[in-house]
């Protein structure tokens, strides 16, 4: 038999000789590695082999990454005690705020969001030397109230490259500089003022699980 232009005949019987997985299924496409086939029609990949040894970075960067996500928890993530206990065990009433004081410390956290958290408390303890009456919260205690009544939990991750390239966090954590860039992961120029006993991050990441969220939403027929 004479082979078309750019196709290669296989020798007679080679194609009885391959494993089948699916016989029903005409031809899937298949690659056969140690004698188990890996077929898009399988209900889940087969396991990593264990003596497997990669030797390209960024596949040892992916698999590393790959092992985080399988041992990944809420005990051995970013959450405090308290968030994870309000994820597990979510509000379930529609939030009201009747106490004046609850109410402006809300206030005065929002119109303060840009500046620093001395700012907040400053302004709050002159409010309390005029008003002793007004048990205004703290910064701390507002933003916990604030995270439980949006949802919104903002999480601060390792830092970030300066150019968003990657965030140090998995195989990427102990690096000085960008794998991607080569910009540095500290201010060069408090690292060399101080002779390299303080170390400024230059970026930081923030991650708003979805989770809270959701679950204020549903505390009302309308969000749900």
């Amino acid at each position: 038999m004479t082979a078309q232009r750019g196709t290669v005949s296989p020798p007679p019987g080679a194609a009885e000789s391959l494993p089948q997985p699916f016989p029903n299924v005409p031809h899937p496409p298949y690659i056969v590695r140690d004698a188990v086939p890996l077929n898009p029609l399988h209900e889940s990949p087969p396991d990593i082999y264990p003596n497997f040894i990669p030797f390209i970075d960024d596949l040892k960067n992916s698999l590393e990454f790959q092992r985080a996500f399988q041992l990944a928890t809420l005990a051995n993530g970013d959450l405090d005690d308290d968030q994870i206990e309000l994820l597990r065990n979510p509000v379930e009433r529609i939030s009201k705020i009747d106490d004046d004081s609850i109410l402006l410390s809300r206030k005065l956290f929002l119109s303060t969001l840009s500046a620093s958290n001395q700012v907040y408390e400053g302004v709050r303890s002159n409010i309390m030397e005029i008003h002793p009456d007004d048990a205004l919260l703290s910064y701390k205690a507002v933003k916990k109230a604030l995270a439980t009544l949006t949802g919104v939990i903002p999480i601060v991750h390792t830092d970030l490259c300066l150019n968003s390239c990657v965030a140090r966090t998995g195989p990427f954590s102990n690096f000085e500089t960008c794998p991607m860039c080569s910009e540095p992961r500290y201010d060069p120029i408090v690292l060399a003022a101080i002779f390299g006993n303080v170390k400024n991050l230059r970026q930081k990441s923030y991650t708003m699980p979805l989770g809270p969220q959701l679950q204020v939403q549903w505390r009302t027929p309308e969000g749900a």
